[in-house]
């Protein structure tokens, strides 16, 4: 069985330059690794509204493509998948935008049962919220109101997950998350 990992949380905390140096850094280490990228950036590439402009089609397409990307790891039989955002971020996305659905909530919630991650790793929100080509970065309430929704999703419905650290200041490439996660897979894998 594939090793998942889900790095999960709102926008601009720093889940796609983590999401690549553990893929990386597992690599180095012999284990057959993919990352999947964040499917709201092929989103916008593809003309697929996000963030507010969004639509309960476009954010389904987001949903359906990350379980798409996900079981396409477990297909190749990579050892290792490192998501940048899990099946839960991109419903609550959907559920903010167009109110609660019980169609996508049970995609979600069945799509991680029956393809579960290994760790959930939840990233906090630190510092000011910086432009990504993706996401929003003018509106610091709409980075909040994702993160706290998506919290308080992963408290109701008993979602394991592991809450990163607030980095310490002389850490600015989060190499202290690096470090946990490494560690944690390589545990879990021997």
């Amino acid at each position: 069985m594939v090793y998942k990992i889900g790095l999960t949380s709102t926008h601009g905390t720093g889940k796609t330059s983590l999401r690549f140096d553990v893929a990386g850094a597992l690599s180095k280490r012999g284990i057959k690794t993919i990352d999947v990228r964040e499917v709201a950036t092929l989103a916008t590439h593809l003309g697929i509204p996000i963030n507010q402009e969004t639509t309960l089609e476009a954010q389904a397409w987001i949903l359906h493509k990350q379980c798409t990307l996900e079981l396409k790891g477990e297909i190749d039989k990579y050892q290792a998948i490192v998501s940048d955002r899990t099946v839960f971020d991109n419903y609550i996305y959907l559920a903010n935008a167009c109110g609660e659905n019980p169609h996508y909530l049970n995609l979600a919630l069945n799509h991680a049962k029956q393809h579960p991650y290994s760790k959930i790793y939840l990233l906090p929100v630190v510092g000011e919220l910086e432009e990504n080509g993706t996401r929003d970065a003018e509106d610091k309430q709409f980075q909040i109101t994702i993160n706290d929704k998506l919290e308080a999703f992963l408290e109701k419905h008993n979602i394991e997950h592991i809450k990163l650290p607030i980095p310490k200041p002389y850490d600015g490439d989060r190499e202290e998350w690096l470090k946990l996660i490494v560690y944690e897979t390589l545990k879990d894998l021997e």
